[in-house]
């Protein structure tokens, strides 16, 4: 499976916060405002920007990095056309945590694609229209017995014509209309009263369910069909969650999901928490085997330290029924390490995920890929706070 879009300092030290996100199509990206001779459309200073399919037209530089900053930039299935002066400017050139990081960018009439301002160097264009497959410059290491060093990497591609643009690899919601209100079918959201029942109804005689907010207790497995659409308002303020000890969710034995999306599905679930409660362990938050033109986004995993609920602050002491568990102890929670994965993706599961976070103690990793091969990407992963894995993968291809 080809998850291109892992970054992985980005998946083990950094928070979804710290990344700007840009995933666009040709139509919403096109950078119309006249600016003067000195003005460039994206002016930054240590922002750590990851920009995918954004098109920039008709203005003097597309990004500059302030001066005396470092900047960790990736770009990828960009098209950049008409950039009078340099396409990326920046001056801290010997700063090891400078890192520009660029993939496949198509540009027409973009003569001088880097320039470095300290050394007054400049990388220029092989020819009017070309592709940059690949551009590296930073700290580079060639095998693990050599000494690092700043180095630029240059691999370009001249063209007769300018391709196709790209479509946005993130489905479209539905409009608010086109979907059934959970709560209008009689889900309480109340966390105590069980609404398993009414969420699959939802599900089998709806393609589209917004799910208000609300904490929505569930007892068994929610199955989604291949065409459900399941859209919450955020993901603390809404969430599914079994109570402590629930029978199908704990004991021994294989994984069980709370929530499963089917083979080959074309699905979407966005803007729910899930939480897998501290005793439950054979719990799985969400099997995931959809496929092409699935997303999911916007979706937290919480429990243990990656806990947060909704009000003002309480210490926090999980959900469900406290007399469902064991007397606490002294030293490191003995409930932490006892589950399955948070998020499994399997079976030819994959596409879009973005904005996740999974950081749950109580699981033994945050996602865990395995027996699939589907092309897909990832935008904005936060995986922490794990005792063993924050991600395992087994039998994955082209990752």
């Amino acid at each position: 499976m080809r998850f291109k879009h892992i970054i992985l300092h980005l998946i083990l030290f950094l928070s979804v916060i710290s990344q700007a996100i840009s995933e666009v199509t040709h139509s919403e990206s096109i950078y119309k405002k006249k600016l003067s001779d000195t003005q460039t459309a994206i002016k930054t200073r240590e922002a750590g920007l990851t920009i995918i399919r954004m098109t920039v037209k008709n203005v003097p530089s597309v990004i500059e990095v302030e001066s005396n900053f470092r900047e960790k930039l990736f770009m990828e299935d960009c098209r950049i056309e008409n950039i009078e002066g340099p396409a990326i400017s920046f001056d801290n050139e010997e700063n090891a945590n400078l890192e520009i990081n660029l993939r496949n960018i198509v540009c027409k009439h973009v003569p001088v694609l880097v320039n470095y301002q300290k050394s007054n160097r400049q990388t220029t264009a092989p020819d009017e229209t070309y592709n940059l497959k690949k551009f590296i410059y930073g700290l580079q290491i060639n095998d693990l017995d050599k000494t690092p060093g700043m180095e630029t990497t240059c691999d370009t591609e001249i063209l007769s014509k300018l391709p196709p643009a790209l479509q946005s690899s993130i489905p479209v919601l539905p409009a608010i209309e086109a979907g059934v209100n959970l709560k209008t079918l009689g889900a309480k959201g109340d966390g105590q009263t069980d609404d398993t029942k009414i969420i699959q109804y939802a599900i089998d005689n709806n393609e589209v369910i917004y799910v208000p907010q609300g904490i929505y207790r569930i007892s068994e497995t929610i199955h989604l069909k291949p065409n459900t659409f399941l859209i919450g308002l955020h993901p603390i303020a809404t969430q599914f969650l079994p109570g402590e000890s629930t029978p199908a969710f704990s004991g021994f034995g294989a994984p069980a999901s709370m929530i499963e999306a089917p083979e080959g599905g074309k699905n979407i679930f966005s803007g729910i928490g899930l939480s897998t409660g501290e005793y439950n362990y054979r719990a799985v938050a969400f099997k995931w085997m959809a496929g092409e033109k699935s997303l999911m986004n916007d979706v937290k995993f919480v429990g243990g330290h990656g806990s947060m609920a909704k009000g003002p602050y309480v210490p926090w002491r999980g959900y469900g029924d406290p007399g469902k568990k064991p007397s606490p102890v002294q030293g490191i929670d003995p409930a932490w390490d006892t589950q399955y994965w948070s998020l499994w993706i399997t079976k030819g599961g994959g596409v879009t995920f973005k904005n996740i976070w999974t950081a749950s103690t109580y699981a033994t990793s945050g996602i865990y890929v395995s027996n699939t091969s589907t092309p897909s990407q990832i935008y904005a992963l936060s995986a922490e706070h794990h005792v063993r894995n924050e991600i395992r993968f087994v039998c994955v291809r082209r990752i």
